[in-house]
């Protein structure tokens, strides 16, 4: 459960952009986002335990997606925000919230 450490921040470099990790959990839920300026490269959502569940991942209003009866869901965004925007990662199992870890842009 590699997500499942992520917490915190990160700092990677290539070239001139500079990207950052932020990561959190929630419960049995983390999340970890791959932002460079206020750009999402890509977010993560797992649950820590391995349990199956379905797990959404949204930002802002314009991403909404879902992968079901899984524990790791990464997404390709690549898309710029305003800052403060949040990126929120949630897993659902039987009709419940097990969590909803989000971080900023």
């Amino acid at each position: 459960m590699a997500v499942a450490a992520v917490v915190g921040s990160v700092f990677l470099t290539a070239g001139t952009a500079q990207a950052e990790i932020r990561g959190t959990c929630q419960g049995p839920v983390c999340l970890a986002a791959n932002i460079a300026g206020n750009t999402v490269n890509d977010a993560t959502v797992s649950t820590t335990d391995g349990a199956r569940a379905d797990l959404h991942i949204y930002i802002g209003n314009n991403v909404d997606s879902w992968q079901k009866n899984s524990t790791h869901f990464r997404l390709d965004v690549n898309r710029a925000y305003d800052l403060g925007t949040l990126v929120c990662g949630e897993a659902w199992a039987n009709g419940h919230l097990l969590g909803r870890p989000c971080v900023r842009v």
